[in-house]
């Protein structure tokens, strides 16, 4: 499998320059391929887990509009999501498990799971959990009464208010 994610690679990209680094940089398939690569190639799961969470769409919270510069320091581990530090609070309150991507110890499968191909990551949450939320509607944000925040998390992940199924990114 791996071989075959190389070779896609190297013939898609006309900037190939002989590693996966530079491959990333130049490769006009950024980010779904190069990231693949960065994630199924490393032989370090903390990399590779940095490289994910530096994805544009992962640098915006899977539950609030909260959008951090540098990425993310938590997943839900549950919605394969990258969130900030106020919605894993309202997360834990429902027992979906979160991990820090800087506290915790990480496996290569772990990080798979992250992988868009895997329905991972933040986009392929939008499109299904979050795809019939109105364009007008409220979201709490970073900041707000915790309470806010727990009632938003019931509404999308236990009650499924805006879910849907079919939802492509």
């Amino acid at each position: 499998r791996q071989s075959s994610v190389v070779s896609t690679c190297f013939f898609a990209c006309p900037g190939w320059l002989g590693s996966h680094r530079a491959s990333i940089r130049t490769c006009p398939l950024w980010p779904t391929v190069a990231v693949h690569l960065v994630a199924t190639m490393a032989p370090d799961p903390d990399k590779a887990l940095n490289a994910l969470r530096r994805l544009a769409a992962n640098k915006v919270c899977g539950s609030c509009p909260y959008e951090e510069r540098m990425g993310f320091k938590d997943v839900c581990m549950k919605y394969k999501i990258f969130i900030c530090s106020d919605c894993k609070s309202a997360h834990q309150a429902f027992s979906h498990r979160c991990k820090s991507i800087t506290m915790s110890n990480w496996s290569a499968a772990e990080v798979a799971e992250l992988e868009e191909a895997n329905n991972g990551g933040n986009t392929v949450h939008n499109a299904t959990y979050l795809a019939n939320l109105p364009p007008n509607y409220r979201r709490p944000i970073k900041g707000c009464h915790p309470n806010d925040m727990k009632e938003f998390v019931k509404e999308v992940y236990i009650d499924m208010r805006f879910y849907d199924p079919n939802g492509t990114p």
